[in-house]
């Protein structure tokens, strides 16, 4: 790659970034001072620390200040000597001296401290504003009126204080310029106008489709409100910060010059007119004030009106850039409204020519773009001068900048999190979206951590042949199953006599949330595709336990004419899915790794399933899995170059252990089996979706909707023509495609031979970014469509991730120093590391009764020998033929965990006529490798691999079944694993006694 893997992780100089610098200073800590009265009255025995602490949660504030109050003025200053404050806040009482001496003594301690002034006497306010003038110790007043949202004004007042210089530079946020002179006015005002600032900015975030924490993080970019008292202050901060303001709110009479001028709000309305076409609201006590502004084309509102906070509003939403944006033509007339960025989106595509330009001319697209946050795009908008806009073609130009850039925006937002449903989103390109809050599972964490990966890397220019993404997803995140867990009506006692039947029927009859349920009807409303409803339990896919199909996965064929039945049967996946967690395979899991079934929470992933569909069934032409560490490498390959399974249809084949096609993603031609082997391990069947089943009956289990169908089907739909070769038998060769007669192989010649698609070296590339990224070996599941978009590309589906547990560590052994004669088993092919010793109990399939036709007979007689190694807690060494764990009884034994879950050391023994490889990309291996259990091949024609059938025949019987038989061993014996060299081999005693002989 170009670029190192850490700096497509890190952080740009992006609207979240930005986010993240603003509003550096928090109040945090507050002083009160107070008569002890009066800390009564403000507090009325904790309402006030209620009100504000409420109106932080409502309002979506990080974390409310705490308060400490203190009744003298020597407990202050004690106070603010021995702790951090971030502001005081002095309340008067009858004495009208200790308030000003007690701020002035503060600013000496701490001159940067912020003293604030309350007065709770409506006739004291000349007499504090006379004596703050005189000491300049006090940075503002406010008096009480009975309110406590008085308090939350000041302190944002004092935030936005400090904040303004540093968030207009870096950030570029707006400010309100508030221009009043009546302590009495902006005490009652300053409450009303944040709370319809936040309250619109909160509106406006909440419209758009983000996360929860972005729009914490959005929040601080709300405009700032400064306060000036006079003409000169006002004056001041306007040319100061005239680049950032948002708008003027001004008073009619205040004093200019050191005297009372009746007309300076309407000469600053003048000024700024001149300068900037600045939304500029007049207001005033006297109704006369009206027509003044009105002449002036300003607007008013009446300080004393009724419905003061509601006109306030309006004139936000009107002219700000709150609410909704409306759409004009030149003379002013209504076109459209667009509600939030994606309607806006849509519309500005086909808006006139001529309201493009009004709209840029007076800085309105800039104006709504800054109230949603948008503030690069805003500041890049509002330097265009309205000079620019007199060429027509200029609209173009606005248009087309303006939508790549919300384009932009929504994949970086999506990069940053997991957005929001909504049902428009769902046609995004990119469409892993949240339909609930919480954890999203092992699984989760696995397919956001792709699709997170996909948009940082620059994929088309690594392999600009192929498409490489995500099928379209939802999920639904852990707080979802714990209220429906609350529900459920599960004996904790009985749990264990529950089958999965009955489980399944009682989560069935439980709810889920209405609001999950909203969600999930939009959802099938937008979609007509099949979906996989997939599990995602905290543990699963984990580091440090994989979990690996001990949960289910439900299809649904989500095709029924009528929206509610979709609905019903996309609920009941969801509720099987967190059925799946207490059923008999996921118990016996849980007791096999000691992990507390009360500790694992659900979620849940809804994907549309890659493919298309063929008559009544439904399919991907290709569906694998691939790992970055092959475990049994040959030739020239390396363990870490990896190794890859491919199949026709859906997954499901591969990760059951069924029989697939094996390659190399480094070396995709080399041959990795004989043609003798390729007959034998053919694929012969695959698994579709019946979609012609529209209401499967889910409580029969996760395999209800879906088929298996022999190849030949595949190859009637037409879906094989560049996966399927034709042996030859007059050359003894394969010749790729179906165009001759003859047998057929499914060995994907034509992809990755001959290049019909680079599907290899994306593989290869996958695997090695994503293990570099999880810094172990990785494990991805993917489909493929072969069919080609309009550049002439296939894609490659990504279904999930997770990483391959390895003992890092490796134990140096050396077991060349064993003779074959102390040993009962020696393999050249041993998974594993390390040494096991104390087992003496040896489970094992009597390789002469062994028939592929009875492997299910075998699985059951192994589930009741492990059931009473169980209740003894001890272990054993299994033995047995085949493919282990395999789906398809006739290629192994269909052994699960609940029947295997004692086993230490797992053997697959050759036998002649049923070879058949270790199934790599199958739930079973991969849970192998997690619990650390040693699994062997013995191959049958191997010089270096045996098993001593004769001496385990002649240890003590404890069970002789029809088809398996349990003995134990005399003594102890050892199992030593050499991970770097694979071999593996296992002592007839221990390996002390072995020492000890030697001795």
């Amino acid at each position: 790659m170009k670029r190192q893997l850490k700096e497509l992780f890190q952080p740009q100089q992006s609207n979240l970034t930005i986010l993240h610098d603003l509003m550096t200073f928090r109040v945090r800590e507050i002083l009160v001072v107070a008569t002890v009265y009066d800390a009564y009255i403000l507090e009325k025995e904790g309402q006030l620390f209620e009100q504000i602490y409420g109106e932080y949660y409502q309002l979506n504030l990080s974390s409310a200040p705490r308060i400490t109050s203190v009744f003298s003025p020597q407990d202050a200053l004690l106070k603010v000597k021995d702790f951090a404050f971030d502001m005081v806040i002095i309340m008067t009482g009858i004495e009208k001296q200790a308030p000003v001496s007690l701020a002035k003594d503060i600013k000496e301690l701490k001159k940067n401290l912020p003293v604030l002034l309350l007065i709770n006497n409506n006739t004291q306010i000349g007499v504090f504003m006379q004596a703050a003038k005189a000491c300049h110790s006090i940075d503002k007043m406010f008096v009480w009126n009975g309110n406590s949202n008085i308090f939350l004004a000041m302190i944002k007042y004092i935030e936005d204080l400090f904040n303004v210089e540093k968030d207009t530079t870096i950030g570029n946020v707006r400010v309100v310029l508030l221009v009043e002179d009546s302590v009495r006015y902006y005490s009652r005002y300053l409450p009303g106008l944040y709370s319809v600032i936040m309250k619109e900015v909160q509106q406006t975030i909440d419209e758009e489709e983000i996360d929860a924490r972005y729009k914490i993080l959005q929040m601080r970019a709300r405009p700032k409100v400064l306060i000036a008292s006079t003409w000169e202050e006002a004056s001041n901060l306007y040319n100061h910060y005239k680049k950032n303001l948002l708008c003027v709110i001004s008073d009619v009479e205040y004093p200019k010059d050191g005297e009372l001028c009746i007309t300076a709000g309407l000469e600053l309305a003048e000024i700024v007119a001149k300068r900037d076409k600045l939304p500029f609201l007049l207001q005033s006590s006297n109704p006369n004030s009206r027509k003044q502004a009105e002449n002036k084309d300003l607007h008013f509102i009446y300080k004393n009106s009724p419905n003061l906070l509601a006109e306030l509003r309006d004139f936000f939403q009107a002219n700000l850039g709150f609410g909704s944006f409306i759409f004009r033509d030149t003379h002013g007339a209504y076109i459209a409204e667009a509600h939030n960025m994606r309607e806006f989106g849509k519309m500005l595509q086909v808006i006139p020519d001529e309201s493009i330009l009004f709209h840029a001319s007076f800085h309105n697209f800039s104006t709504w773009f800054m109230a949603k946050g948008e503030i690069e795009l805003a500041v890049k908008l509002k330097t265009i001068k309205s000079d620019d806009f007199i060429e027509k073609d200029k609209s173009a130009v606005i248009r087309n900048y303006i939508l790549d850039t919300l384009k932009q925006r929504r994949l970086e937002k999506k990069q940053d999190s997991i957005a929001n449903f909504s049902s428009s989103m769902f046609h995004d390109e990119y469409g892993l979206m949240r339909l609930a809050d919480g954890s999203v599972g092992g699984k989760g964490r696995g397919v956001a951590f792709v699709d997170n990966l996909l948009r940082r890397t620059p994929f088309e220019e690594l392999l600009p042949d192929i498409n490489v993404r995500i099928p379209k997803s939802a999920i639904i995140g852990t707080d979802e199953f714990d209220a429906f867990i609350e529900q459920v009506e599960l004996e904790d006692i009985a749990l264990e006599e529950y089958s999965s039947k009955q489980i399944r029927h009682i989560f069935k009859m439980t709810h889920l949330s209405e609001d999950l349920i909203g969600r999930l009807k939009q959802l099938v409303e937008e979609t007509h595709l099949p979906l996989a409803v997939r599990s995602s339990g905290l543990f699963e896919d984990s580091l440090s336990q994989p979990f690996a199909g001990v949960y289910e996965t439900y299809f649904i064929p989500n095709n029924h004419p009528d929206v509610a039945v979709r609905l019903r049967h996309l609920q009941t996946a969801i509720k099987m899915v967190y059925a799946s967690v207490f059923t008999p395979l996921a118990r016996s899991y849980f007791d096999s790794v000691n992990y507390n079934i009360e500790e694992e929470k659900m979620a849940v992933i809804i994907q549309e399933i890659v493919g298309s569909q063929h008559e009544r069934f439904f399919y991907p032409h290709i569906s694998g899995v691939a790992q970055s560490y092959n475990y049994y490498p040959f030739n020239h390959m390396k363990a870490e170059e990896g190794i890859a399974l491919m199949a026709i249809g859906l997954g499901k084949i591969v990760v059951e252990g069924e029989q697939t096609f094996r390659f190399s993603p480094k070396y995709p031609r080399t041959k990795v089996e004989t043609i003798d082997m390729l007959f034998k391990n053919a694929q012969r069947t695959f698994y579709a979706l019946d979609v012609g089943n529209y209401t499967p009956n889910l409580l029969e289990g996760e395999s209800v909707s879906l088929v298996k169908l022999d190849i030949s089907e595949a190859e009637r739909f037409g879906t094989i023509d560049y996966c399927a070769s034709v042996f030859d038998s007059s050359s003894q060769t394969l010749r790729p495609g179906l165009h001759t007669s003859g047998p057929r192989l499914i060995t994907f010649s034509h992809i990755l031979e001959y290049d019909y698609i680079p599907l290899a070296p994306a593989i290869d590339s996958v695997l090695n970014i994503m293990s570099r990224a999880f810094g172990t070996p990785v494990e991805i599941e993917f489909s493929v469509d072969l069919n080609k978009d309009e550049q002439g590309r296939a894609s490659l589906y990504l279904l999930q991730v997770k990483p391959l547990i390895q003992n890092s560590e490796y134990i140096d052994i050396d077991i060349s120093t064993f003779g074959d004669e102390l040993l009962f088993l020696k393999t050249s092919k041993g998974m594993g590391n390390g040494i096991v010793e104390g087992l003496r109990d040896v489970v094992f399939v009597k390789m002469e009764k062994f028939s592929a036709f009875k492997t299910d007979e075998m699985a059951r007689e192994i589930a009741e020998i492990n059931k009473r190694m169980k209740e003894q807690d001890s272990h054993y060494l299994l033995v047995g033929p085949g493919r282990w764990g395999s789906s398809d009884s006739l290629l192994g034994i269909p052994v699960n965990w609940s029947h295997i879950s004692q086993a230490k050391i797992i053997v697959e023994a050759g036998l002649e006529g049923f070879h058949v490889d270790a199934s790599l990309g199958s739930h079973f291996f991969h849970n192998i490798t997690s619990l650390d259990i040693g699994y062997f091949t013995v191959p049958l024609f191997d010089d270096h691999s045996f098993i001593d059938w004769d001496w385990l025949k002649n240890q003590e019987i404890i069970e002789d079944g029809e088809f398996v038989m349990h003995i134990r061993a005399k003594e102890p014996f050892s199992v030593l694993m050499d991970g770097k060299q694979q071999k593996a081999i296992i002592t007839k005693e221990e390996i002390i006694t072995l020492a000890n002989a030697s001795e």
